[in-house]
């Protein structure tokens, strides 16, 4: 009787752990390419699916950041399977290293997010917020950015910014945001908040792409 009533928790508390971690579906963006080699067909910000195979063969490259995790990877050679987390590598040179993002909020679409209800996705005025780590913002959309508007909460100055990819990089546009503010974001219907953290409780010298990314529909 004891152990079937150890069996029983144990198996409770593997699905209370499950529970926990955040929910991703077989074929969703897990991962984004940060960087690959010339000859690669994958290029950055390339979105990449929770099974994914890829050969890099001898010498080719690819950096990776996985949404759900926070994890950052270079890797050489070999073949990959893109996983929930983390790659998994067969023959390949892997060095990972782990990068302040804003985790499980990058695994859903926006547009997910809207419908969820998720109360931790929402500032107390039910604006869907972002944190970001880094005064040059990536925002990235499946679809062409043309314009969107900005708005710094803290001084109040509005901003129609204007787009021709479907990635823009505030670093490439000379726009610097303001550690410590928040921004309001606006595209069509789409409206976040962007945080930008404070660098005394980061280190702002983390470059990664996922510490600066905000996804839009």
């Amino acid at each position: 009787m004891r152990h079937v009533l150890l069996r029983f928790r144990l198996v409770a508390l593997f699905f209370s752990a499950v529970t926990l971690l955040p929910r991703i579906a077989l074929g969703e963006y897990v991962a984004l390419v940060e960087d690959a080699s010339e000859k690669s067909k994958y290029k950055a910000f390339d979105f990449l699916t929770d099974g994914l195979e890829i050969d890099l063969g001898s010498d080719q490259f690819i950096k990776l950041g996985y949404f759900g995790s926070c994890l950052s990877e270079q890797i050489v050679g070999g073949k990959i399977i893109i996983g929930r987390f983390r790659s998994t590598v067969f023959g390949s040179q892997v060095t990972r290293e782990t990068v302040s993002c804003d985790g499980g909020r990058l695994i859903l679409e926006p547009d997910q997010l809207a419908q969820s209800g998720v109360d931790v996705f929402r500032g107390a005025d039910g604006i869907m917020e972002y944190v970001i780590y880094h005064a040059y913002p990536i925002l990235i959309s499946k679809s062409v950015i043309t314009e969107f508007d900005f708005v710094d909460e803290n001084s109040g100055e509005h901003a129609k910014l204007f787009g021709e990819g479907r990635v823009i990089d505030f670093s490439a546009i000379s726009r610097k945001l303001k550690f410590g503010n928040s921004y309001l974001l606006s595209r069509g219907e789409f409206l976040c908040r962007i945080k930008v953290a404070d660098p005394v409780n980061v280190d702002v010298a983390d470059l990664s792409s996922l510490s600066r990314l905000i996804r839009l529909p």
